[in-house]
């Protein structure tokens, strides 16, 4: 089958995609439909097309939570609140020490997580970065990233399925570590704006 196209954001005309029994992002056809229906606004989506990014994110633990403290008319409106951010390969998505605001999934690709480096590593990491300068070779995008982040170094890489941001999104707490597309990725996101609006309507609800 033709991976469906999604740079346009248009509506899923053929339902016979959103009335499938099982969802799986690590699919292509699924993850492309997933991003399709996240480009669309919010209030446009249509209740198939809820119903399927709740199923196709049913198995991610922060989805699992807020599932577990809402009713079903709010837990679903928490799937018109998503969006979709694109990260090219090589851009930093946040910063170390930013105020952290929103919440992401990983749909597809891969991201290094970049944190300070300990004293003792320095001199270590220094010698690294000024060998990788005079070596006659591109510079790959790790050497790269040392060179835009002095004093920091790689410690990990996330890829699909990975969720990260959730106590910023909560608390608005400034971000622990930078974080720098390895590949063109593609994110599920959920603003801090958008998260205090499900709360809000939990608030209001309440006896």
């Amino acid at each position: 089958m033709k991976l469906m196209h999604t740079g346009d954001g248009k509506a899923v005309n053929d339902e016979r995609f959103l009335e499938r029994e099982y969802v799986d992002l690590k699919n292509p056809e699924d993850a492309q439909l997933v991003i399709q229906i996240l480009r669309r606004p919010g209030p446009k989506r249509s209740e198939k097309e809820v119903l399927f990014l709740c199923q196709a994110l049913t198995n991610i633990k922060f989805i699992q939570d807020m599932r577990a403290e809402l009713n079903e008319d709010i837990f679903l409106d928490l799937f018109r609140q998503l969006r979709y951010e694109l990260l090219p390969k090589g851009k930093t998505l946040f910063q170390h020490g930013d105020l952290g605001r929103n919440w992401y999934l990983i749909l597809q690709g891969c991201v290094f997580v970049v944190v300070p480096k300990k004293k003792l590593r320095k001199a270590i990491t220094q010698e690294i970065q000024e060998e990788a300068v005079q070596i006659p070779r591109p510079m790959t995008i790790e050497e790269e990233i040392l060179r835009n982040n002095p004093g920091f170094f790689i410690v990990n890489e996330l890829g699909y399925g990975v969720t990260f941001g959730e106590i910023a999104l909560r608390q608005s707490i400034p971000r622990t570590a930078t974080i720098v597309a390895k590949e063109e990725t593609h994110l599920a996101v959920l603003t801090h704006e958008a998260y205090n609006k499900i709360i809000g309507t939990i608030l209001k609800n309440l006896p």
